[in-house]
């Protein structure tokens, strides 16, 4: 009963914003009730929730207006779709240059999935897939999304989870991986070896989006361990991060 009261709350919610972004003119509760088929107190009680969450702001004469947040997730909607025709050439030249598989993930509420996938020329690969989520903590993708977080934002995130063992290297106490984070933050990369899948070592770095330089996703580079030298860690990280700054200058400039 609670879940279907809540779901009938949410579609008010939805049916006022979409009336109140599709009017002309700053709406009043009045032309809001009216338009939606609900009671007045209703609007009120639904309006003050989407007033505190920035969704509406309401003006000194009592009328609505759409507010930021719902411009946010329209910039969101905008920027995330957008992102893997932008950052295209990038990844490619990126694939050509190094010959590996090359993943592009995008970054929201805590969660990162891969969006675009060029695969290795040599026969191993990564068992990867588009859309697919990824471990923030257990992936260079992940690390270098975590590394761009602000302190706060860190912290908070690592308390809401429970750092995962993938394989049996994956570094899953909080002191190692702040270790890795603060090591990629020193370096412009993050790095794992073996730690999200057996026998894949990655390297990835976050693409940064405005002057805050909040992390909006990250390219990664895929490569067999097999093939993968410690001495040849430094120069593809730096194509790596390279290639992240490349689209993060690209995404900064369509905005």
């Amino acid at each position: 009963m609670a879940e279907t009261s809540g779901i009938r709350v949410l579609e008010r919610a939805l049916g006022i914003l979409n009336y109140v972004a599709q009017s002309n003119e700053r709406a009043g509760i009045t032309d809001i009730a009216e338009a939606t088929a609900l009671p007045k107190a209703t609007v009120h009680r639904i309006l003050q929730t989407l007033v505190a969450r920035k969704a509406m702001l309401q003006d000194e004469s009592g009328a609505y207006m759409i507010g930021p947040t719902v411009l946010n997730w329209s910039d969101g909607f905008r920027t995330r779709t957008a992102l893997p025709n932008l950052a295209q050439s990038v990844l490619r030249d990126l694939w050509k240059e190094t010959n590996e598989t090359v993943h592009l993930t995008v970054y929201d509420g805590d969660q990162a999935y891969y969006v675009d996938k060029l695969v290795s020329p040599h026969p191993v690969g990564m068992r990867s897939r588009i859309g697919a989520s990824l471990c923030l903590s257990a992936t260079a993708a992940g690390r270098a999304i975590l590394a761009a977080l602000s302190e706060e934002d860190l912290r908070r995130y690592l308390g809401s989870v429970t750092l995962e063992a993938k394989t049996k290297n994956t570094v899953c106490t909080e002191k190692g991986l702040l270790n890795l984070i603060r090591e990629a933050r020193e370096k412009g990369y993050a790095v794992e070896n073996e730690e999200n899948e057996i026998g894949i070592r990655c390297l990835g770095a976050a693409i940064l989006r405005g002057s805050e330089g909040r992390p909006l996703g990250a390219v990664s580079l895929s490569v067999p361990a097999y093939r993968l030298k410690d001495p040849d860690v430094p120069g593809l990280g730096k194509a790596v991060s390279e290639a992240a700054a490349r689209i993060s200058a690209i995404l900064n400039n369509f905005e």
